[in-house]
């Protein structure tokens, strides 16, 4: 069952599973569920609040992140937290996605 192997590779990456959040409130519905977002990194505390400023095309200025990734992450597992990134600009040198 897809959903049940989508959840452990969210939580192997220290990510709750919550579909059915605001996005940007903690959303991972969209996690490994399209063909933009499939991947899963972990965030640095001090970075995890950045925006974009438009420096990265095909992403929403001001994309506030922080706050959902806050919500989304196993606190158990340490500082900062996890977030399923964005593919956009992965082929570039030097890699540039999201």
């Amino acid at each position: 069952d897809w959903q049940e192997v989508r959840r452990k590779l969210l939580w192997a990456g220290g990510l709750r599973d919550l579909p059915d959040a605001r996005p940007g409130a903690g959303y991972t519905g969209h996690s490994f569920n399209d063909d933009n977002h499939c991947d899963l990194t972990t965030m640095l505390g001090s970075v995890a609040h950045n925006q974009n400023s438009g420096e990265i095309r095909g992403i929403a200025v001001g994309n506030l992140l922080g706050p959902g990734i806050e919500t989304a992450s196993l606190p158990e597992l340490g500082p900062g937290g996890s977030w399923s990134t964005c593919t956009n600009g992965c082929h570039v040198e030097p890699p540039q996605d999201v």
